[in-house]
C-alpha cells in the first residue's frame, strides 16, 4: 500500500465518518477522526441506560445496502447481523395477522410472491400494486416534481392500497409521509433496494447495539493502520491560514492539509462556512419508546401495523441477555407533532395502544420504560448542488450531501465513497 503524507482530519465519527476514514486508510492516508461525543455511530449511534448501551433508534436495512455491509465487513463486525436471505413481514391488523413473504428466491418472482401472498388486500389490488411496482422499476428520472403519493394515486393505487402496503414500506424508509417524498426520491431507493439489486431481500438488523459492534474492532483497525480517534473532542472552530487549517478542540490544537466534515448539516454551516441564507433546511424526527416486560410478548422479531397508531414494532428475542426482561420497541417515522408531546404521555398512550394490539394479559408486568426522540433524524438541504469542489481542502460528506436519495446508513457510505473516488487519488 502506498503511502500519502497529506494530514487529513475527520469530524465526525457517525456512520460516514469512519466510512471516510476506511477508505483513505485504503488509499494510504493516515486520518485523525474526531468525535464529540463518546461513542460513535452518529444519528445511528447509542446511549447509556443504567450501565448499558441502547440504540438511539431501532436500525433495519436490506442486504441490498451493499456499501454499508462492505465497510462492515473491512472493520469485521459483520457477525453481529442478522441478515434476512427471505422477504418476511408480518402486518397486523385489528388483531389479524397477515404475511408478505415468498418461498421462490428469484428475482423478480420473490417480489411478485410476496404481494401476491399478501392477503390484507383484495386480489386485483395486489395486481395492480405488481403493476406500480414494475412500472416505478421502468423509470429514471421523472419530469415532474410530484409526490410519491400523487404518483401512486395515478397509477390506480386507491387509499387500502397505499395504507396497506405502500406506507408501511416507505415510511420508515424515507422517515416522510408520502405526500412529501419526491418521486424521483423513491425511484432512486426502490432502484437501490430491490430493482438493481436483483437478489432475494430480506430485513436485516443488528444483534447488538451499533456503537458496541463499532467500538472495539474500530479502535483496533485505526491503531493497526496508524490513525488516531478522538471520542469526546469537540471541534468548535475551523481557522484556515498558510495553506493549514487548524483546528480548535476542547483539549488540543492541530494543524491539517485537508479536513473532512462528517457532521449534520448544523455543523456544517457553523464550521465548514457554508452559506446558511444558500440553505433551505428541512428536518423530520423519530421516536422510539422501549418497553421491558416480565413475559415475552410476541414470538416474531418485528411487526408491522396497518390502521393503527402503532408503525412497527421491535423484539430483542434473538440476542436478549436476560430471560427476565423482554423488550419491545415501537419505532414512530415522521414523528411530526408527536415530538413535542411529553415523554409521559407519550408512554402512556403508547403503552395502553401496544397492550390492546398485542392482547398483553394484565398479569404482564412492565418492568421500565425509555423514550428516545430524535428531533432531526433525517435531515435534507436544497441550495447547494455540489458541495464540493477541487480547488478546496475542506470537503462535507453525509446522506444529507446526495441530494437526489434519503438519508439511509447505505446513503452515508455511500457520499464518503464518491468523496474518496473524486477528490483523493
Amino acid at each position: 500500500m502506498k503511502t500519502n503524507k497529506e494530514k487529513i482530519a475527520i469530524i465526525g465519527g457517525g456512520i460516514s465518518g469512519i466510512a471516510t476514514s476506511v477508505y483513505l486508510i485504503e488509499k494510504g492516508y493516515k486520518v485523525d477522526i474526531y468525535e464529540s461525543k463518546k461513542n460513535l455511530g452518529g444519528r445511528a449511534g447509542s446511549i447509556n441506560k443504567d450501565e448499558k448501551s441502547i440504540d438511539i433508534g431501532q436500525h433495519i436495512f436490506l442486504p441490498s445496502y451493499k456499501n454499508f455491509i462492505e465497510i462492515l465487513e473491512k472493520l469485521s463486525s459483520t457477525k453481529y447481523l442478522s441478515i434476512g436471505k427471505k422477504l418476511k413481514i408480518v402486518v397486523q391488523e385489528n388483531s389479524k395477522k397477515y404475511h408478505l413473504k415468498s418461498k421462490v428466491s428469484i428475482y423478480p418472482l420473490n417480489l411478485i410472491f410476496s404481494v401476491l401472498s399478501y392477503k390484507n388486500l383484495k386480489f386485483y389490488e395486489r395486481l395492480k400494486i405488481i403493476f406500480a411496482l414494475y412500472k416505478l422499476s421502468k423509470l429514471d428520472n421523472h419530469k415532474s416534481k410530484i409526490s410519491l403519493e400523487s404518483w401512486l394515486k395515478k397509477n390506480n393505487q386507491n387509499n387500502e392500497m397505499i395504507k396497506k402496503f405502500w406506507e408501511i414500506i416507505c415510511i420508515p424508509a424515507f422517515n416522510s409521509k408520502l405526500n412529501k417524498i419526491p418521486i424521483n426520491h423513491a425511484i432512486n431507493l426502490f432502484k437501490t433496494m430491490i430493482f438493481n439489486y436483483k437478489k432475494n431481500i430480506g430485513i436485516c438488523f443488528f444483534k447488538k447495539p451499533f456503537s458496541e459492534i463499532l467500538s472495539e474492532n474500530y479502535r483496533n483497525y485505526i491503531k493497526k493502520n496508524n490513525s488516531n480517534l478522538f471520542l469526546g473532542e469537540k471541534i468548535v472552530n475551523i481557522h484556515y491560514s498558510k495553506k493549514k487549517y487548524l483546528l480548535e478542540g476542547k483539549n488540543q490544537n492541530l494543524k491539517y492539509d485537508k479536513v473532512i466534515l462528517a457532521t449534520n448539516i448544523s455543523n456544517a454551516i457553523n464550521l465548514g462556512g457554508l452559506n446558511s441564507k444558500k440553505i433551505k433546511l428541512s428536518t423530520n424526527g423519530i421516536i422510539n419508546i422501549y418497553f421491558w416486560f416480565d413475559k415475552k410478548v410476541i414470538d416474531e422479531d418485528f411487526i408491522s401495523f396497518s390502521n393503527s397508531k402503532l408503525e412497527w414494532i421491535f423484539s430483542d428475542n434473538k440476542f436478549r441477555s436476560k430471560n427476565k426482561e423482554f423488550r419491545i420497541v415501537i419505532s414512530l417515522s415522521a414523528a411530526g407533532n408527536l415530538i413535542k408531546l411529553s415523554n409521559e404521555k407519550l408512554i402512556s398512550d403508547y403503552e395502553k395502544t401496544l397492550r390492546k394490539e398485542l392482547n398483553i394479559s394484565q398479569k404482564t408486568k412492565t418492568i421500565k420504560s425509555l423514550l428516545i426522540r430524535s428531533p432531526k433524524a433525517t435531515q435534507t438541504q436544497t441550495g447547494y448542488n455540489d458541495l464540493n469542489q477541487k480547488n478546496k481542502k475542506m470537503y462535507y460528506v453525509g446522506d444529507w450531501t446526495i441530494k437526489d436519495l434519503p438519508n439511509t446508513m447505505e446513503t452515508a457510505v455511500l457520499s464518503s465513497k464518491k468523496l474518496v473516488e473524486k477528490y483523493f487519488k
